[in-house]
């Protein structure tokens, strides 16, 4: 993950951190237009590179992503 790290900025959080930016994207994704939902993926995303966590905190992460990447999927389907 260091790779990843030194590929470009991130924003740095820690699991309950991400877990705040995560809700308050799924509180804002039905309203959201297809760019705000884009742009709040994105930070999401960055935040979760930018995540300092154990092991377990990480895998967490992991699947929050994963989760978040679905309901992304999902709705670029339903948009057509």
């Amino acid at each position: 993950m260091s790779e990843l790290l030194d590929a470009g900025p991130t924003i740095g959080t820690t699991w309950p951190q991400l877990k705040m930016m995560a809700s308050e994207f799924f509180r804002a994704l039905p309203e959201a237009t297809d760019e705000e939902a884009d742009a709040g993926f994105k930070c999401l995303s960055l935040g979760y590179l930018g995540l300092e966590a154990n092991a377990l905190d990480q895998h967490q992460a992991e699947l929050l992503m994963q989760i978040t990447g679905s309901k992304m999927s999902e709705r670029e389907a339903s948009n057509g």
